[in-house]
């Protein structure tokens, strides 16, 4: 695990290809948007209780 800003994420596989990361965001908390020019990102949410800006 690793704490990171508003919550944590632990590293579930990786390889040279891909890298899978649950992510678990405080209550309260929030995640920046950024935009990644070489890489392509997929988001599952599992649970929710969401407000997007």
């Amino acid at each position: 695990m690793k704490k990171e800003y508003g919550g944590l994420f632990i590293i579930l596989f990786e390889d040279e290809q891909v890298k899978v990361k649950e992510l678990i965001v405080d209550p309260g908390k929030g995640m920046s948007f950024q935009k990644h020019f070489k890489r392509n990102e997929i988001w599952l949410v599992s649970k929710v209780m969401l407000l997007i800006k």
